[in-house]
């Protein structure tokens, strides 16, 4: 158990390097890794959501809030929630830099 563990931690720390890298594809595959060795580590779940973000920097609003074009104001406002309140700084205090990134990339939207 702890073997599995340490290598999720491993795992997680080469997600969140590619990331940084804007390797996304990288960081995904390396996030899912994590996720199969050890479910129960800490903020795999947020940065599950900022990785998609991050990824859609030079796309449309809708595409960041993973929406369609003819979505509602109310659809729009309720996917921005959901997907801040999984991305915010305070949740998120071990990858501040790509969530700092993507929170500006959900207000810019």
């Amino acid at each position: 158990m702890a073997r599995n563990e340490t290598e999720a931690r491993r795992y997680k720390t080469l997600a969140m390097v590619k990331l940084e890298q804007r390797s996304y594809a990288s960081a995904l595959s390396y996030l899912k890794k994590a996720r199969r060795n050890y479910n129960k580590l800490d903020a795999l779940d947020n940065l599950e959501a900022v990785i998609p973000v991050r990824s859609r920097e030079d796309k449309t609003h809708y595409v960041v809030h993973g929406v369609t074009p003819k979505a509602t104001n109310l659809e729009i406002k309720k996917t921005y929630r959901k997907i801040i309140l999984l991305v915010h700084l305070d949740k998120c205090l071990e990858f501040p830099h790509a969530v700092t990134s993507a929170t500006e990339r959900l207000n810019d939207a």
